[in-house]
C-alpha cells in the first residue's frame, strides 16, 4: 500500500497481525468469528440519484483534505461506493468502480 513516509522495510502481514492481537488484548470478544445476519436488499426506485451524487461528491471532498484539497477519480470511486453502500442496494460486485452500472441496471 503506497502511503507518505511508510517504512520499506515494513511487512504489511506481520503489521495486520500485531494490530489484531492488540485489539484481541483489549477486548477479546471483538476478533471471534460472528454470527451471519441476513441481507434484505434496499429498492433501488426509491434511491435518489441527485442525493446519492451529493454524498459521493461530499464523501470525496473529505477524502481530499490529505492531499490539499484536490480529489481525483479514485476519491470520487470511494465517495460513490461509500454512498450506494449506505443505501442497502445489494448487487454482483464488479471489477473497477462500478458503482455506476449498479445504478443503470
Amino acid at each position: 500500500m503506497a502511503r507518505p513516509n511508510k517504512p520499506t522495510d515494513l511487512d504489511e502481514t506481520l503489521w495486520g497481525t500485531t494490530v489484531r492481537d492488540e485489539i484481541a488484548t483489549i477486548h477479546p470478544r471483538l476478533v471471534l468469528p460472528g454470527t451471519a445476519v441476513p441481507v434484505e436488499a434496499g429498492d433501488l426506485q426509491a434511491v435518489d440519484l441527485e442525493l446519492l451524487a451529493a454524498q459521493a461528491v461530499l464523501d470525496a471532498d473529505e477524502r481530499s483534505t490529505s492531499t490539499g484539497g484536490r480529489f481525483s477519480v479514485v476519491d470520487l470511486c470511494a465517495g460513490a461506493s461509500r454512498a450506494i453502500s449506505r443505501t442497502g442496494l445489494v448487487a454482483e460486485r464488479t471489477i473497477g468502480c462500478g458503482t455506476a452500472a449498479l445504478l443503470r441496471a
